[in-house]
């Protein structure tokens, strides 16, 4: 980066951070719901909830794309918190893992 523009380099570097913002909010964000004990129950309701309602739009000669798209989101997640449960690491969390002691490595 010694040769390189000035301004090239400072997008890459604002690039960077804003993607590495994103990792963090987005690990945050499941650790918060890992953490909540009714969050696999609700988000499997969620998700079946989008499968009727699109079931019925299909019904009526809509497009239930995007309500299938929210179901499969709602019930990945209720998979992950499920498995992963309040007190493990998520996937990509590789900072906690790091640093991680204890029998359950």
């Amino acid at each position: 980066l010694a040769h390189a523009d000035p301004d090239k380099a400072d997008k890459l570097l604002k690039q960077i951070n804003k993607e590495t913002r994103k990792e963090i909010l987005k690990r945050n964000d499941y650790k918060l719901k890992a953490r909540e004990p009714l969050y696999p129950q609700h988000a499997a309701s969620l998700a079946e909830q989008y499968k009727e309602t699109a079931a019925v739009v299909a019904r009526q000669g809509g497009d239930a794309q995007a309500l299938l798209a929210a179901a499969a989101h709602f019930e990945g997640e209720s998979e992950l918190i499920s498995r992963v449960g309040k007190d493990r690491y998520l996937p990509n969390d590789h900072a906690s893992v790091k640093h991680k002691h204890g029998p359950d490595k």
